[in-house]
């Protein structure tokens, strides 16, 4: 496994004070097979039995995955490409975490008090949801920016949602660039995002996070946002210290120099959200 390289911020540690997550193993049928475990999830033993509400894999309280796909190795053979999938694993694993420790680079009150905050709106209303009550299947939301009070300086919106699972899908702007608020007429303490997608409650359920990015400046490539979409080698290469600082965390690598200075002119806002399948509660 690639856990020693030093480009990578997933690193083996012997202390479990140190350690995200833990690497366990089964033996089933003379077969051993193998998973990375949340330390939290691995030290609650015995496990407690499967329930309705929320996905395999994914917690009822925390945004991180608990566990990664069990990855069999039934004989020597295999062992070398069982490690290749693990080091895959323990890659997605950093990329989760990268992100949630992403605003503590943020300047501290940046976007606090003088922009917008992401707001989840019912297609049948228009007060915001309360998020502290969770979401349903199939429950339909508008994605809109909230303020106390009227807000002067514009910039832009990004939105990137990262599932219960791990993956990391930017979720707005899609196939426009319109997405440079307050704009022309936002007078509103709350403005519905342009073109922006319906979002539907579906699978996996468990803790999605929300990820509201705002920048004084646009992002040359949104693409940075997606875990997927982070080009390697390519010729243009990040152009700011933010889009650096991004594409770091979405590669989960230590691409990130001491020489790279964080801009201070963005911001970032972390929303958690629970969702639970049809007929669960909460």
């Amino acid at each position: 496994m690639k856990l020693g390289d030093a480009n990578s911020e997933a690193q083996a540690t012997t202390a479990m004070a140190d350690a995200s997550y833990v690497l366990a193993g089964s033996m089933v049928k003379g077969g051993a097979s193998y998973i990375w475990f949340h330390k939290n999830e691995f030290a609650t033993v015995p496990h407690p039995a499967a329930t309705p509400d929320h996905s395999p894999g994914c917690s009822t309280t925390s945004p991180y995955p608990v566990r990664s796909d069990w990855v069999a190795v039934p004989d020597g053979a295999t062992a070398a490409t069982a490690a290749v999938t693990l080091s895959t694993y323990s890659d997605r694993l950093a990329k989760v975490h990268g992100w949630l420790q992403l605003s503590n680079n943020a300047v501290a009150g940046a976007s606090e008090t003088s922009y917008f905050k992401l707001a989840l709106v019912p297609m049948t209303a228009t007060n915001p949801i309360d998020i502290s009550g969770g979401v349903h299947e199939n429950d339909r939301m508008r994605l809109a920016l909230q303020s106390n009070g009227v807000v002067k300086d514009p910039r832009w919106v990004y939105i990137l949602d990262i599932d219960c699972h791990g993956k990391g899908s930017l979720i707005y702007p899609q196939n426009y660039s319109e997405n440079q608020y307050p704009g022309e007429g936002d007078q509103d303490t709350q403005v519905i995002l342009r073109h922006a997608p319906t979002l539907k409650v579906g699978p996996p359920f468990g803790v999605d996070t929300l990820i509201l990015l705002t920048t004084a400046q646009p992002l040359p490539d949104p693409n940075v946002l997606n875990f997927e979409g982070v080009a390697r080698g390519a010729s243009r290469g990040a152009k700011t210290p933010l889009e650096q600082l991004l594409s770091s965390a979405s590669s989960g690598s230590r691409g990130l120099g001491a020489e790279v200075e964080v801009p201070t002119n963005w911001g970032i806002q972390l929303t958690t959200l629970r969702s639970v399948p049809q007929g669960a509660t909460h």
